[in-house]
């Protein structure tokens, strides 16, 4: 039997490795490769690409002139509105933006900035709005804050309503 080119580099082995896959039942693979197996280097033969890139006829400008965010992560909009977006900011802030059709106008929408913990992977992560938003104006903010629990206090990811 042939042994396909191993995965590990060389001073590793794996002995067995099982798996399970759940679908209509359970499957399991067992396969033993030699302890001294060797990282090799398989040649490339489906993806090419060319020696000079193309020129893409395309640029970025800024949407909102004179308008500034902090760390912004997410634009986001409400079910069927077509002039208010809502900019979400790392840092704890969401703004809104109104007058898309004319001067847009940046207004703070909500500051959770004195809860939210903003090291590295955390802040204000994320915020969708409830499909029926218009008539219960529920949304939903995702965002990184200290809280005490029964187990303690400490950093914690929070779903808000």
């Amino acid at each position: 039997m042939m042994m396909p080119p191993s995965i590990f580099a060389p001073g590793f082995a794996l002995r067995k490795f099982a798996f399970g896959i759940s679908a209509l039942g359970i499957a399991a693979l067992s396969l033993t490769l030699p302890t001294s197996a060797e990282l090799t280097r398989e040649a490339n033969s489906t993806l090419t690409l060319p020696q000079n890139p193309q020129t893409v006829g395309y640029r970025t400008e800024n949407a909102f002139k004179g308008i500034t965010f902090s760390q912004p992560l997410a634009i986001v909009t409400a079910p069927g509105e077509t002039d208010r977006l809502f900019i979400v900011e790392k840092t704890g802030r969401i703004q809104m933006i109104t007058g898309l059709g004319s001067k847009p106008v940046k207004r703070l929408f909500l500051d959770l900035s004195e809860q939210v913990l903003t090291d590295v992977e955390e802040g204000v992560l994320g915020l969708a709005f409830h499909p029926d938003f218009a008539t219960n104006h529920y949304f939903y903010v995702f965002y990184s804050t200290r809280a005490k629990t029964s187990v303690g206090t400490g950093d914690h990811e929070r779903v808000a309503r």
